[in-house]
């Protein structure tokens, strides 16, 4: 096979045969990884709860995801980011982050299905926290209401306001 000499490559590839395009998108994750890699590893720990699983889907979604969607949100990048890790960790074969329920069960009361349903909840805050989504915007990607956003968040606020009586 006799390989283009330097003349015969496009004017978008470098002379390494690297496409300019594919030179922009490395900056680019590279930027991403810098600004945003620690919370997005976190997050996909948290998700995955393996660190080869997260590892593989915080690289895929810094390789492959498009660019920020235009938003006046400051952190909207990396909402763009995690939604799409969210989305990667959730397909993982044998993941841990059980579908959102199709319907509710009329024979059983709120705190029963959130309680069925913790790793949802430690999503929606992994989201939150790493991800920095609101937690209307982190309820709506998992699938769930935002009134269970809304107790989760207030049953949050409620522990860490709630002083601690243990002894020392």
């Amino acid at each position: 096979m006799v390989r283009p000499s330097p003349a015969q490559l496009p004017r978008s590839s470098h002379p390494g045969g690297v496409p300019e395009a594919r030179r922009v998108r490395a900056r680019e994750a590279l930027v991403d990884y810098d600004c945003h890699g620690d919370a997005l590893f976190s997050l996909a720990l948290l998700l995955c709860r393996d660190v080869d699983l997260a590892a593989e889907a915080v690289v895929a979604t810094l390789t492959r995801v498009d660019g920020t969607p235009s938003e006046p949100c400051p952190d909207a990048r990396r909402q763009h980011l995690a939604a799409d890790l969210w989305n990667r960790c959730v397909r993982v074969p044998d993941g841990r982050l059980p579908e959102p329920a199709p319907y509710l069960r009329p024979h059983r009361n709120r705190a029963a299905r959130e309680q069925d349903q913790p790793e949802q909840g430690q999503a929606l805050l992994g989201l939150v926290l790493f991800g920095a989504h609101t937690w209307t915007q982190a309820a709506a990607l998992i699938g769930l209401p935002a009134s269970s956003a809304a107790v989760r968040r207030a049953r949050l606020h409620h522990a860490a306001s709630v002083p601690s009586h243990r002894r020392t």
